[in-house]
């Protein structure tokens, strides 16, 4: 029985997107303080984009969320990690946001792979 071409064709789109995503994943890796050797490894891919990123000298994983190009603004997302910092200060476990270099939460990454640039966040 031979492969069903839909089904080829649906396996090539996944891996050009994840090529691209991980593309946009590393070329973040500076904005962020990490060295741009950091391992980068895919966890989940649905709306978002989600790599744990293993550097030398960070005392444990991050991780980075390559966001949906234009399913929310950069201040939803914003605002979002806000919430989780503000929460994290109550006392509520929650993850480390990690700020890029220019003290944002954000960073704003392209790829040649894509039309249009992608938010990213630690």
């Amino acid at each position: 029985m031979s492969e069903d071409p839909s089904e080829r064709d649906l396996a090539d789109d996944i891996a050009r997107a994840t090529a691209a995503l991980t593309a946009v994943a590393r070329a973040a890796l500076p904005s962020f303080g990490f060295s741009s050797d950091a391992t980068l490894q895919l966890v989940h891919y649905r709306e978002n984009a989600v790599f744990r990123v293993d550097a030398r000298g960070e005392p444990h994983p991050w991780v980075m969320r390559v966001h949906r190009h234009a399913y929310r603004t950069p201040n939803e997302i914003r605002s979002e990690l806000a919430w989780m910092e503000s929460l994290r200060s109550a006392g509520v476990r929650t993850a480390n946001v990690r700020p890029a270099a220019d003290g944002d939460t954000l960073a704003i990454v392209s790829a040649a792979a894509l039309a249009d640039p992608r938010v990213v966040s630690v």
